[in-house]
Parts: C-alpha cells; structure tokens; sequence
C-alpha cells in the first residue's frame, strides 16, 4: 500500500477549503507529504501542539503510519481536524482491504491452476496454498464458469471478492471475460436441493452487478483431485451451449447430452446406419427439436407440447409416428427414450458434418 499516494488523494478532497493545511508527517517530524507543497519536506516539531495545529496519530489496525497535521486559524479547528483524521483512517483500512482482497486473489489464482491442471497435478501444492488461504480442502465444491460478453474491470473482480463474503468460496479472473470460482456447497441442505442453493446464490451476485453474465454450473465434487473434472464440466457447458440461452445452466440438467458426446461417433453411426433408409422420409429437424425437447421436460407431453408451441394431441401423433418408424417405445421405456435421444444427437452430428463439407462412404 502506497500511504503517500494514498494522501495526495485526500489532500485532493480538502484542498476545496483553502484555510486548512494538512500534512502527513513521520514519527521524526518529516513532512511526508502536503496541502500546501513547499513544507514538504520540512520538519515540525511534534511537541509543540497549539490551537493552530493539531496532530493526530495514524494507527489503523495496530500498524503505525506517522502523524496527521492539520493547520488552521479557526474555532472550528478541532472538530474538524478529528473529522480529518477519522476520514483519513477509513481510507487507509479501505486500502489495506483491497490490498489484502488483491493478495488473496493472487494465492486462489494459483489453487484453481493447480486444481484444474490436466497434468502433473500435484496435491502437495494444493494443500500448500489451501493451508495459506485458511480453507478446508475437504469440503464439497463446484466449480461455476462466469463469462461475461465483455472483459470484466479489474476492480469489479477485487470487489466480488466482498460481496461473497465466504472465505471458503475462491474465485479467479482467468480471462478477460471470464471468472472460475470454486463454490462450497454445504454436505447437509435442509430444505433447498444443491440446484436451489446454487440458483439463490448466482441469483445474489446477479442483483449485486453480474447480471449481464453467464453461470456455467458444473457437477459438485467432494474429492480434490475430482475438482478438475467440475471445471472441465463448466468448459463442456460453454462449449456445447450457445450464449443467447439462459443465464444459468447446470450441468446435471444436461449430464445425458454430455454422456451421448462422449461416445465416439463411430459407434453411434453402427447404432443407426442401418435407419438411413428410414430416416429420408422424416423431417430430422422436427425428430432433433421434439427429442430434445422431451429430454429438458421430464418427457412431460403437455410441457413438451407448449415448448413446440403445439397441441398435445399434435405431439402425441408425431411421436406415435417415430414410434412406428424405428420400432421404439419413447413413451412407456426408459430405454426407448435413451435410444431416441441419442438418435437425435447422431442426426444432430450428421447435419453439422454435412455442412462442414465431409463425405461419407
């Protein structure tokens, strides 16, 4: 903290009423730094109080900081001299805060990089900087990916810092436009589910200032070194899902699409070849959209329908229809809505590499 740039911007808030002259002095009557530029440099004798000067010991938080003078011909003089002080006081614990806010940062920058390593993870490091921070690596976690369209300011991310008010939760700015943070979820919710706690949380920092922000939410992890695989879940929501959906997305909500991704398009393709004929007289848009559809709504028809903007009966035809086509139950099996929905995503995968340009044999 830089105490005598610090006091050359109070000097510039005083400096309105010109029948004060304050200063910053050392414990050896050095004037530091001055309203009035030529006693810089001077020394004042600190014994020698009188009506026209006071000096006030700057001591925040059992740190010494010399002295403030305050000089003026005035009755007011010492009520305002002790205003001064008081003043002068604030503004160097708000300093020592964000210096130390700053401080913290740069350690939770160096955790979450070593949490969410792909290689040569080293859990000594971990509990090193865990142990540094106060924070209990044994907790719950779930890492949140907070993207912004635009960079955030650097002081908005220092501040964030007092609005989560938890030790526990760290956080990082890892690009200009995104932040990583690590969320403890406490092991015994009584009656909100981890889904609500989270959504009330975000909901909170999104009345405070990040409402133009996405919340990527990945899986909650009770292990270190399974802290990764929740961030890598947060990459796998902001690369799969476009920005202009909702603002905050969990990944449990999606944990089907994401196991269908990681299965390799050459089995799936062996699953369904055999349908190309049957698919032609399909709309495979239509199938994608209903599938899809189906899945985010518990494969609820009347929720289902009013997502489409369609009659029940309507949707119930069209299923019917797939039903017949490819001889599956999506109604009435679980397996039946499993192998639909993965059709979906095997017609999904091909159009986007038809209109890539490849070619098929």
């Amino acid at each position: 903290m830089n105490l005598e740039q610090i006091f050359k911007e109070f000097i510039i808030v005083v400096q309105e009423n010109p029948k004060y002259t304050i200063g910053l002095i050392d414990n050896y009557g050095k004037v530091i730094s001055c309203s009035d530029e030529e006693k810089a440099g001077s020394r004042i004798d600190l014994s020698q109080q009188n009506k026209d000067d006071h000096f006030y010991k700057l001591t925040v938080e059992g740190k010494d900081y010399g002295y403030l003078w305050v000089n003026g011909q005035d009755d007011s003089l010492s009520i305002v001299a002790n205003l001064l002080s008081e003043s002068l006081k604030t503004r160097i614990i708000f300093e020592m805060n964000q210096e130390a806010a700053r401080q913290s940062l740069s350690l939770e920058e160096q955790l979450i990089k070593a949490l969410i390593t792909t290689r040569n993870f080293r859990i000594d490091e971990v509990v090193r900087l865990s142990q540094e921070l106060h924070i209990d690596g044994t907790k719950p976690r779930v890492a949140i990916r907070i993207v912004k369209e635009t960079a955030f300011d650097v002081q908005e991310v220092t501040d964030l810092k007092y609005k989560i008010n938890e030790d526990e939760t760290i956080y990082s700015l890892m690009a200009d436009n995104e932040i990583i943070m690590f969320k403890v979820v406490p092991k015994n919710l009584m009656e909100l589910t981890v889904k609500e706690y989270l959504d009330s949380f975000i909901h909170d920092l999104q009345e405070w200032g990040l409402s133009d922000c996405y919340f990527y939410v990945g899986s909650v992890q009770n292990k270190t070194r399974l802290f990764q695989s929740s961030y890598q879940h947060t990459m796998w929501l902001k690369e799969n899902l476009a920005m202009n959906g909702p603002k905050i997305v969990h990944f449990w909500d999606y944990v089907l699409n994401y196991l269908a991704s990681r299965v390799p398009q050459q089995d799936i393709t062996g699953l369904f070849d055999y349908l190309n004929g049957v698919i032609n007289k399909i709309d495979t848009a239509e199938l994608i959209s209903i599938a899809r559809q189906l899945y985010i709504n518990d494969y609820n028809l009347t929720q289902t329908a009013e997502s489409l903007f369609l009659h029940k009966n309507t949707l119930v035809y069209k299923i019917k229809r797939f039903e017949e086509l490819f001889h599956i139950d999506i109604r009435g099996s679980f397996q039946g809505k499993i192998q639909f929905y993965l059709l979906a995503n095997y017609l999904s995968d091909n159009d986007k590499r038809e209109q890539a340009g490849e070619i098929y044999e």
